[in-house]
């Protein structure tokens, strides 16, 4: 396993990342869940495997296209007679691609929209990788998975509540996959495009959604650094401009 951990950390910089199958569900050695429910998985100690991961992908790795890779049938293919180079792209995912305005695409093509909901529904955040993906059941045998690559984050705080004061003044996001997660009320920015965003305890990065966007930009401050969220005055975080001077303009 550590074999393959190390191999898996040389690729994973280069947009490069590796997947196993074990008991229904696809598992990347990096993450740290996954690794643990690698522990008792056969391919993750099988040295066809580990070669594709630490030798063979690597000597090709300035040729290789960004996304996911399954060594698994790759070294099987390879293994029947079939050589590696002609056998690699059928074992290869790209990743779907989110771009700044939150539209999404795979193989430079539009994801239809109902796939996009679909999508949507099932985001989910690895925190020790940083990258969203997207994972549903197929079947009970059957889970499928997907990174996305992301130029913005895909989830958005649809709706926020104050939690009590007993409870830490904390912050409820209710976020656009149908799940709800808490939001550090210390995390608040803007971007150059003046959208809002916070950090989220599950799932990454969110950004808050137009309607309490501005309930939230209606409590700022005269100088534009602080806002009214969860009981009390929050700093207010500003893109940096390159100018050299802040924005002045309040909304």
């Amino acid at each position: 396993m550590d074999d393959l951990v190390r191999a898996c950390e040389r690729l994973w910089p280069r947009g490069i990342s590796i997947f196993l199958s074990h008991r229904a569900r696809f598992r990347n050695p990096l993450s740290p869940v996954d690794r643990e429910a690698l522990a008792d998985a056969e391919a993750a100690r099988d040295p066809a495997v580990v070669a594709v991961v630490a030798e063979d992908l690597p000597e090709r790795l300035d040729r290789l296209e960004r996304g996911t890779y399954f060594p698994v049938p790759l070294a099987r293919a390879v293994a029947g007679g079939r050589a590696f180079d002609d056998a690699l792209m059928s074992f290869h995912y790209p990743p779907v691609v989110v771009d700044a305005d939150r539209r999404w695409s795979w193989k430079g093509g539009p994801v239809a929209e109902r796939i996009r909901r679909f999508f949507v529904q099932h985001i989910g955040f690895e925190p020790a990788l940083g990258v969203w993906f997207v994972e549903y059941r197929v079947n009970d045998g059957w889970w499928d998975k997907c990174y996305l690559e992301c130029e913005t984050t895909p989830l958005v705080a649809i709706q926020l509540r104050e939690e009590s004061a007993a409870a830490g003044r904390g912050v409820v996001a209710d976020l656009n996959n149908g799940r709800t997660d808490t939001l550090d009320p210390d995390s608040l920015r803007l971007d150059e495009r003046e959208r809002l965003f916070a950090s989220s305890a599950d799932h990454g990065l969110v950004e808050i959604a137009d309607a309490p966007r501005f309930a939230l930009l209606r409590t700022v401050s005269e100088d534009c650094r602080t806002v009214e969220f969860a009981g009390t005055r929050r700093t207010l975080q500003w893109p940096d401009d390159t100018s050299g001077g802040r924005r002045t303009q309040c909304f």
